[in-house]
Parts: C-alpha cells; structure tokens; sequence
C-alpha cells in the first residue's frame, strides 16, 4: 500500500533594498528590487511530510550607479536553493539584502586666473578635498601672486560644497596691481624776429600739459592720461611787423608713457617786418616853403635815410631816425648854401623860375624876373642858370619822387604834375638809390624831363644827372655838366656888349651932328 502524495506551489522573495546615508541627498534612490523562487511542493499525506523542490533561483542583482554615492556592495550575488524540507523553505524576509550607498570621496582645485590678461591661469593651485555634499573652507591669504590684486566682486575667502562632478574648479579673479604718478609735457613756442628791431622779441611762452601716468606692475608697462590739453595761443601783436604761423590747441588721448617725450614740443613763430612808405618834404629855411617832396620806403624799424640835397644844408636834427607805423611824412629843414643861387622862394633857382624867351638879340629882353632861366638869342636853347660848373634842377613842391631806402627807386603811381601859367618850372628829385623819374608841365612854356640816374654823394653813392628842355613845336637838348659855363652867361654878355656899343655909337653920332650944324652955321 502507498501513501498518497499531494502536489503543490510555493513561491519565496528576496527584497534588495536600497538606501543613501546622506541626510543631504536629494537625489532619486533606486527602487526596491524584489526577487521570486517557485517551489514544487510534494506532501506525503501519510506523514504530513512533504519536499520542496525550487523551480528557479534568486538571480544575481548589480547595484545601480548612484553618482557622487558609493554602495557597499557592487552586486547582491544570486542564491539556489535545490531542494528543501517543506519545513526548510526560506522564510519572508530571510533573504532580504540591503545596499547602502555613502557620500564619495570630492576634491576641488582652486586657481587663480588673470582678468587683465584673458583669463590666464597665475600663479600655483591649491586642492580642497571632502566629500559629495560635503563643504570645505577656501581662503586667498597668502595664496594671491605677487603684484596681483582680487578683481572687482571676487571674495577674498568662502565655504566650497562638493558636488558629484569629476572636475571641481574654484576660480579666484585677479587684476594687475596699478602704480599711480604724475607726468609733465612742455610746448615752448619762440618768437623770432626774422628783421627789423630784434629787442622787440617776444619772450618765449611755455605751456604745461599735465598727465596721470600708471605703470601695471606685472608688466611694467606705463601709461598716461592727459588732465588738460595745450591752449592755442595768439601771437603777441607787434606793432609794424607780421607773425606767419599761428599757434593752435592741440589735444591728446592716452598713450604709453614713454611716448610722451613727443609731446616735448618746441614751436618756432617767425615775424617779418613790414613795408613802410615815407614821403619827406625839404622846406627852405629863408622862405618857409617846400622845395620838393620824396617818398621813401622801407621795413620797418629799418633806418631812415634823408638823401642830400645839392645846393642846400639840410638840419636832421628833428628827423626819425628808423620807419615806424604811422610815420607817413615829415619835414626837412634846407637851408640855402651861399652862392648856391638858392636864396629865391621854394624853388632851387635864385629867381621865381619864370622861364622867358626874348626874341631878337639884338633887341635884348628883359626877363620876368632877373633871376629867373632865360633863353636869349637862339630860341632852340633853353638853359638852366645855377652856380657855375654845377648842374641845377629846379624843384616842384608838387613833385613825389619814391625812393626805396634799400637802395631801388619805386616810382609813383601817379606821377606827379605842376602846371603854371606862363611860368616854366623844371621837376628835379634825388633818391638814396636806383633810378627816379618826374614829371612837370608848365601851359605853353618849355617842360624839362629830368632823370635822375644816381644819387647825390650819400653813402658812398655818386649822381650824375641829364635834362632834357622841351618847347612847342621845337625840341632841343642842353646837357649841363661840370666844369662848363651855363650858355646863358655867356648869351647874356655878348647882349650886354651889344647894348653898350649902341648906346655910345648913338651919342657919337648925335654929337657930331650937332658939331656939322653949329659948324655950318
């Protein structure tokens, strides 16, 4: 006889449990895993005792990564049971396994970079060590390279916290430490007087620009900012001369510190004296009246000089002695020499310059004026009577002779032009140099142009001088010069003797007529 055996299912579980022990955590955990066997069970009903035969088993479990975590067990391993004693199956719970995962160990490197030159690192690297979540101090004291400073907003020290990176960095900013200075530019701008008075020279003016300079201690590189610029500054205004450049502002923006030497300016204003025009006026000492009228030029603070004029002792007492600004004319005092013939009224000639043309010389003429030029005997000579041997040009108050007193003429713009009526008045002039020429006209009356090619003796300067007489409808040409007798002396004589011889042979013959009647009678 056989005992019945009765057939059935069991099922046990393995709970894989897991846990973090960090009370920081705030990561996900992984889930619970729960594992399953199957049990045949076979149960003799005789004896009440039965089997268990396992149908599978607890597979083997890998722990899940947690990151920053450690678990204690890399795996839960897998666990066959075969078969049991009904009585031996696996409690619930017995098998239960938990993982427990603790906080991995952190380090964090601390260095320290450079703001000013793109984020380069400087100086050695410190490391904080601790934990995921865990918290470690930092501190910069004695850690920041030399010549470097904590940029804006970067804390000098704080508290780190781990974290499950692989690469923790701390980044200390830095800034290049500054020294700050003073620098100085000068623009010295000179005056010079390119002629004329040199005493007129305007002291030189100096202008400051100033600057803060700073110098990158790590680099050594300097730079300066300018606090102000170079003002433009006017000329100083000297009265007859001329500045050809101008001083403006000039103004700068930061540079490098050793560029400032450029900035070390000397600026250079040249003055010119300018062109002055005199007209000088000789007036005759016996009669108040002028004799004639120069105009000189020059430049400025140049001297002036008064060409002589024959015939005449001049007084330079009173004269400028140099061009200046507003001097536009003056007067010379002549005095007539004696036996010059100059004792009339303005004029060079001893009489009132009344020319006279006498008709027949046998008949002689009488002129206007005793002292005056005449033409007796041949109509075609016009002479000029003066002292003898020394060629006399009778002068036009009206008449401007430009002299330049660099030593060139400059004639007139408009030459100037006397007319009298019935009287004939030749223009003379003398300059200090070059070549003059006036001009004078007397209505139906001979006009002497006279060229003046030299000057008097003055300055080591010679004259030579050459008239040319003009009458209506004739022209004739009379040079004078020294050592020769003026043909109007010599005219006049041979009048004088005509008219004597006249004179005598008339009263003879009146004397002899009256002998003829009384003899006769």
């Amino acid at each position: 006889m056989t005992h019945i055996v009765d057939h059935s299912q069991q099922t046990t579980t393995r709970t894989i449990h897991y846990v973090v022990a960090d009370s920081s955590y705030r990561g996900t955990v992984p889930v619970d895993k729960v594992q399953t066997i199957t049990w045949a069970v076979s149960t003799d009903e005789v004896t009440g005792q039965g089997v268990a035969t396992a149908q599978n088993l607890y597979a083997m479990q890998t722990t899940p990564a947690l990151a920053g975590y450690t678990p204690n067990v890399s795996e839960v391993p897998q666990k066959n049971y075969g078969a049991v004693s009904v009585a031996d199956l696996p409690a619930a719970g017995s098998n239960d396994v938990t993982v427990t995962y603790t906080a991995a160990k952190q380090a964090a490197t601390v260095e320290y970079v450079d703001d000013d030159h793109d984020g380069a690192i400087v100086g050695t690297p410190t490391t904080l060590t601790g934990t995921t979540n865990g918290t470690a101090n930092w501190d910069t004291a004695n850690q920041i390279p030399a010549n470097y400073a904590l940029a804006k907003g970067q804390a000098a020290s704080g508290i780190y916290t781990f974290t499950v990176e692989p690469h923790q960095l701390i980044q200390i900013h830095l800034v290049h430490q500054l020294a700050t200075g003073t620098a100085t530019t000068t623009r010295t701008i000179t005056y010079v007087m390119a002629n004329g008075d040199q005493s007129k020279t305007p002291s030189p003016v100096v202008e400051t620009m100033n600057w803060k300079t700073v110098v990158d201690k790590v680099t050594g590189i300097s730079y300066a900012a300018p606090l102000n610029n170079y003002a433009a500054v006017p000329n100083p205004v000297i009265t007859g001369y001329t500045p050809h450049s101008t001083v403006k502002q000039l103004t700068e923006g930061p540079m490098l510190t050793s560029q400032l030497s450029k900035l070390n300016m000397n600026v250079t204003v040249l003055y010119t004296a300018d062109k002055q025009t005199v007209a000088i006026t000789y007036v005759n000492t016996k009669t108040n009246q002028p004799i004639k009228t120069i105009v000189v030029t020059g430049k400025t603070d140049d001297p002036i000089v008064v060409p002589d004029l024959p015939g005449y002792t001049l007084d330079r007492s009173g004269d400028p002695t140099s061009f200046e600004p507003g001097l536009t004319k003056f007067n010379v005092p002549a005095t007539p020499n004696e036996g010059s013939g100059n004792t009339g009224g303005g004029s060079d000639n001893t009489g009132t310059g009344t020319t006279t043309t006498p008709g027949d010389p046998d008949t002689g003429t009488t002129p206007d004026n005793p002292g005056g030029t005449t033409t007796p005997g041949n109509p075609d000579t016009t002479t000029t009577p003066g002292e003898p041997g020394t060629a006399i040009i009778p002068d036009n108050p009206d008449v401007v002779t430009t002299v330049d007193n660099t030593g060139t003429a400059v004639a007139p713009e408009t030459p100037a032009t006397s007319q009298s009526e019935g009287q004939g008045v030749a223009a003379g002039s003398q300059t200090s140099g070059g070549n003059v020429q006036t001009e004078s006209t007397a209505k139906g009356f001979a006009t002497a142009d006279v060229s003046t090619e030299q000057v008097p003796a003055q300055a080591g300067l010679a004259v030579t001088t050459s008239t040319t007489a003009k009458t209506s409808g004739q022209v004739n040409d009379s040079k004078t010069n020294s050592g020769k007798l003026p043909q109007t002396n010599e005219r006049n004589d041979q009048a004088a003797g005509l008219s004597l011889l006249g004179l005598v042979t008339g009263m003879l013959s009146l004397f002899g007529v009256k002998r003829r009647k009384h003899d006769n009678g």
